[in-house]
Protein backbone atom coordinates (compact mmCIF):
# COMPACT_ATOMS: atom_id res chain seq x y z
CA UNK A 1 0.00 0.00 0.00
CA UNK A 2 2.42 2.48 0.76
CA UNK A 3 4.48 1.99 -3.02
CA UNK A 4 1.25 2.56 -4.55
CA UNK A 5 0.85 6.06 -2.31
CA UNK A 6 4.60 6.85 -3.02
CA UNK A 7 3.98 6.69 -6.63
CA UNK A 8 0.61 8.40 -6.38
CA UNK A 9 2.75 11.03 -4.73
CA UNK A 10 5.63 11.04 -7.46
CA UNK A 11 2.90 11.28 -10.65
CA UNK A 12 1.70 14.48 -9.24
CA UNK A 13 4.79 15.84 -7.76
CA UNK A 14 6.26 15.71 -11.58
CA UNK A 15 3.30 16.79 -12.88
CA UNK A 16 2.69 13.67 -14.80
CA UNK A 17 -0.75 13.93 -13.84
CA UNK A 18 -3.23 15.03 -11.70
CA UNK A 19 -4.75 14.71 -8.18
CA UNK A 20 -8.46 14.80 -9.60
CA UNK A 21 -7.59 12.86 -13.25
CA UNK A 22 -6.42 9.87 -11.12
CA UNK A 23 -9.26 10.33 -8.75
CA UNK A 24 -11.09 10.25 -11.54
CA UNK A 25 -9.82 7.30 -13.17
CA UNK A 26 -9.91 5.52 -9.41
CA UNK A 27 -14.05 6.39 -9.22
CA UNK A 28 -14.41 5.43 -12.81
CA UNK A 29 -12.13 2.21 -12.74
CA UNK A 30 -15.00 -0.19 -10.76
CA UNK A 31 -13.94 -2.16 -7.85
CA UNK A 32 -10.63 -0.85 -6.48
CA UNK A 33 -9.14 -2.38 -3.82
CA UNK A 34 -8.29 0.19 -0.89
CA UNK A 35 -10.21 2.50 -2.76
CA UNK A 36 -11.16 5.02 0.20
CA UNK A 37 -7.07 5.29 1.59
CA UNK A 38 -5.81 5.80 -1.82
CA UNK A 39 -8.99 8.80 -1.93
CA UNK A 40 -7.78 10.17 1.41
CA UNK A 41 -4.13 9.83 0.02
CA UNK A 42 -5.66 12.03 -3.31
CA UNK A 43 -7.14 14.32 -0.97
CA UNK A 44 -3.81 15.22 1.03
CA UNK A 45 -1.95 15.15 -2.20
CA UNK A 46 -4.13 18.19 -3.68
CA UNK A 47 -3.31 19.92 -0.29
CA UNK A 48 -0.12 19.87 -1.11
CA UNK A 49 1.77 16.98 -0.15
CA UNK A 50 4.30 16.25 -2.30
CA UNK A 51 6.36 13.04 -0.60
CA UNK A 52 5.35 9.84 1.63
CA UNK A 53 7.10 11.61 3.77
CA UNK A 54 4.49 14.45 3.76
CA UNK A 55 1.52 12.19 3.65
CA UNK A 56 3.02 10.22 6.70
CA UNK A 57 3.27 13.60 8.62
CA UNK A 58 -0.36 14.42 7.53
CA UNK A 59 -1.31 10.84 9.11
CA UNK A 60 0.73 11.36 11.99
CA UNK A 61 -0.52 15.10 12.65
CA UNK A 62 -4.23 13.74 12.77
CA UNK A 63 -3.46 10.82 15.08
CA UNK A 64 -1.60 13.40 17.81
CA UNK A 65 -4.78 15.32 16.70
CA UNK A 66 -2.58 18.19 15.86
CA UNK A 67 -4.12 21.16 13.21
CA UNK A 68 -3.02 19.81 9.65
CA UNK A 69 -0.52 21.89 8.43
CA UNK A 70 -0.62 24.09 5.16
CA UNK A 71 1.90 22.34 2.52
CA UNK A 72 3.98 23.81 -0.08
CA UNK A 73 3.29 27.24 0.78
CA UNK A 74 5.49 29.70 -1.19
CA UNK A 75 7.25 32.58 0.71
CA UNK A 76 9.67 34.79 -0.54
CA UNK A 77 13.52 34.31 1.35
CA UNK A 78 15.72 37.49 2.14
CA UNK A 79 16.93 37.47 -1.87
CA UNK A 80 13.13 37.41 -3.21
CA UNK A 81 13.92 34.12 -4.39
CA UNK A 82 10.33 31.82 -4.19
CA UNK A 83 10.59 28.64 -1.83
CA UNK A 84 8.15 26.12 -1.38
CA UNK A 85 7.87 25.10 2.19
CA UNK A 86 6.87 21.44 3.34
CA UNK A 87 4.24 21.93 6.47
CA UNK A 88 3.51 25.39 8.01
CA UNK A 89 1.43 25.94 10.93
CA UNK A 90 0.02 29.79 11.38
CA UNK A 91 0.40 30.24 15.52
CA UNK A 92 -1.96 32.60 17.20
CA UNK A 93 0.31 34.51 18.35
CA UNK A 94 1.36 35.49 14.45
CA UNK A 95 4.43 33.25 14.69
CA UNK A 96 4.87 30.62 11.97
CA UNK A 97 6.38 26.90 12.53
CA UNK A 98 7.71 25.56 9.36
CA UNK A 99 8.85 21.88 8.89
CA UNK A 100 10.97 20.87 6.96
CA UNK A 101 10.79 16.62 5.93
CA UNK A 102 14.40 15.75 4.33
CA UNK A 103 14.43 13.34 2.32
CA UNK A 104 17.37 10.69 2.00
CA UNK A 105 19.05 12.84 -0.49
CA UNK A 106 19.19 15.69 1.42
CA UNK A 107 21.79 13.79 3.64
CA UNK A 108 24.01 14.06 0.76
CA UNK A 109 26.24 17.11 0.92
CA UNK A 110 25.91 19.07 -2.02
CA UNK A 111 21.90 18.97 -0.73
CA UNK A 112 22.80 19.46 2.67
CA UNK A 113 25.23 22.28 1.74
CA UNK A 114 22.38 24.04 -0.34
CA UNK A 115 19.54 23.70 2.42
CA UNK A 116 21.74 25.65 4.88
CA UNK A 117 21.53 29.09 3.65
CA UNK A 118 17.92 27.99 2.06
CA UNK A 119 16.52 27.77 5.94
CA UNK A 120 18.75 31.00 6.92
CA UNK A 121 16.98 32.72 4.45
CA UNK A 122 13.61 31.92 5.40
CA UNK A 123 14.53 32.05 9.00
CA UNK A 124 13.00 35.05 11.23
CA UNK A 125 11.76 35.94 15.00
CA UNK A 126 8.21 34.96 13.37
CA UNK A 127 9.49 32.63 11.28
CA UNK A 128 10.98 29.46 13.12
CA UNK A 129 12.20 26.35 10.94
CA UNK A 130 12.63 22.77 12.58
CA UNK A 131 13.92 20.26 10.16
CA UNK A 132 13.29 16.27 10.28
CA UNK A 133 14.24 13.06 8.34
CA UNK A 134 11.69 11.71 6.61
CA UNK A 135 12.74 8.49 8.15
CA UNK A 136 12.11 9.89 11.77
CA UNK A 137 8.16 9.97 10.72
CA UNK A 138 8.25 6.36 10.49
CA UNK A 139 10.51 5.29 13.44
CA UNK A 140 9.90 7.89 15.55
CA UNK A 141 7.07 10.22 15.17
CA UNK A 142 6.59 10.76 18.60
CA UNK A 143 9.32 13.05 18.81
CA UNK A 144 8.60 14.63 15.87
CA UNK A 145 5.32 15.58 17.29
CA UNK A 146 6.45 16.43 21.32
CA UNK A 147 9.27 18.93 19.03
CA UNK A 148 5.91 20.52 16.74
CA UNK A 149 3.72 20.76 20.03
CA UNK A 150 6.72 22.44 22.02
CA UNK A 151 6.60 24.93 19.20
CA UNK A 152 2.99 26.19 19.84
CA UNK A 153 1.57 23.82 16.65
CA UNK A 154 -1.90 23.94 17.95
CA UNK A 155 -4.64 21.07 18.40
CA UNK A 156 -7.35 20.70 16.05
Amino acid sequence: MRIACALVAAVVQQRLSTADRIRECLEDAGRVRFRQYLLSVLADIQGGAHSLAELDLGRICHRAGLVPPVRQRVRRDRQGRRRYLDCEWDLPDGRVVILEVDGAQHMEIEHWWADMPRQRGITSWQQMVLRCAAIELRVTPQAVIDDLRAMGVPRR
